[in-house]
């Protein structure tokens, strides 16, 4: 996956672009982990929030990290339930994690 560097842990829908300007990065998450990480988040968010393809993940090699990233959206979910968060859809979650992991295999 790649030496650890810091990264931008929530790339999706936190990137802003203009035609002629240069992309802008809003709302930062640094992490110290390796490229391929960031790069599984957005892929991870992008099969369970935005309606892609199922074989999106295959435009980049980063199937582990898309794992990984899953595991941590799924983390996040529980400590929001956990700490009394409001509207969150277990099941609906559930379902697409489910459909993301079987695009992505065993």
């Amino acid at each position: 996956m790649g030496r650890p560097q810091l990264v931008h842990a929530d790339l999706t829908k936190n990137v802003l672009l203009a035609p002629g300007l240069p992309p802008a990065i809003i709302d930062i998450s640094p992490h110290w982990r390796p490229p391929a990480y960031a790069e599984g988040i957005v892929v991870a968010d992008v099969l369970c929030w935005h309606d892609a393809p199922s074989t999106v993940w295959e435009t980049v090699d980063v199937s582990a990290a898309v794992a990984r990233a899953m595991l941590f959206r799924m983390a996040t979910t529980n400590e929001r339930v956990r700490s009394g968060g409001e509207g969150v859809d277990l099941q609906d979650e559930a379902r697409r994690y489910g459909l993301a992991a079987a695009a992505i295999g065993p």
